[in-house]
């Protein structure tokens, strides 16, 4: 009776365990997400409408993983529409744009740059 004491606590223990490592890894990454401003370049009036809240910007943002420049050139397309915002990221202020082709760009106030993408995203005519 003891020794069936002590596997279901093991077992306990180490499925608490394994919950924990899988939970560690998807923390929030991303605090205090503010949008300020949205807009686009150029001449892209079709995407005047491209708007995210903040909370929308916070969970594109912690959807997306860091990029090389090669990846963020190469597989993701550019689209004028913007939101512009600031944020915490990895204990860092920074400032935030994330583009309609489900890429964002960060510039932290310690001096680290981030290109940043989500191919599982889609932003395009977000509000269209």
């Amino acid at each position: 009776m003891v020794k069936n004491m002590f596997k279901k606590v093991g077992g306990v223990l180490l499925f608490g365990l394994l919950v924990s490592a899988c939970n560690a890894g998807s923390g929030t990454q991303f605090n205090s997400v503010t949008v300020i401003e949205s807009g686009y370049e150029g001449d892209s009036e079709w995407c005047s409408d491209f708007n995210l809240t903040s909370e929308e910007a916070g969970d594109f943002l912690e959807k997306t993983k860091e990029l090389t420049v090669n990846q963020y050139h190469n597989e993701y397309e550019h689209l004028s529409c913007y939101v512009k915002g600031t944020t915490r990221y990895k204990e860092a202020s920074c400032q935030f744009t994330v583009w309609a082709g489900a890429t964002a760009e960060l510039t932290c106030d310690d001096g680290q740059e981030f290109l940043l993408g989500c191919s599982s995203c889609e932003l395009i005519g977000k509000d269209q």
